[in-house]
Formats: structure tokens, sequence, C-alpha cells
């Protein structure tokens, strides 16, 4: 899923730089396209995949992409490593996991 997240990261920024273009362009009337672009913009940054692509900012995308691709790649040396750990099985690990809400 992370995976799909950046691939529809990335073409947001040819989104967003379409839409300065023809905001700059006096040559057309363009406001039926630039209100197309703007719905098309807010959804994807509602559905959170969507990258601005101003410098200031454009960093950001990239330190929550890479946080979350190494919190879940830790998260699954951790499983692993719970799994292996003294001969932990899965009926273990849901005993565990049962014991621990029973709190």
């Amino acid at each position: 899923m992370l995976i799909f997240v950046c691939i529809l990261g990335f073409p947001t920024t040819i989104i967003a730089n379409a839409r300065e273009k023809l905001a700059h362009d006096t040559s057309q009337n363009n406001s039926k396209a630039i209100e197309k672009l703007d719905q098309w913009i807010f959804w994807l940054f509602i559905s959170g995949v969507f990258k601005d692509p101003r410098k200031a900012v454009m960093f950001d995308f990239y330190q929550v992409i890479i946080s979350i691709s190494i919190c879940l790649f830790f998260e699954r040396i951790f499983i692993t490593w719970l799994f292996t750990r003294n001969g932990c099985t899965y009926n273990r690990f849901q005993k565990f996991i049962e014991m621990d809400l029973r709190r």
C-alpha cells in the first residue's frame, strides 16, 4: 500500500504544475479547467497522496514516506523476532495478545 501511495504522489506534481500554467496563461479562458484541477488536487490532498510541488515543503512528503517505510521494516523484523524467539508459534502469539487484552 505504501508503494501505491508513493506512486500516486508523484503525478500530483504534474497536476499542480498544469494548474499553475493554466492560471498564468492569460490568452485563454481556463476557469473550468482550473476548477476541475482544483477538485482533483483537493481530493488527492484529502486522500493523503498529494505531493506539494513547492520546494519549501517538498521534503516533507519524502520524510513521511521514508519514516513510514523504516517503521514498517522494523515492525516486520520485530514480528519475525517474536515468532522465532524461544519457539514462539502463531498460537502462542495469539495467546499473548489475548492475555494482553484481558489486562
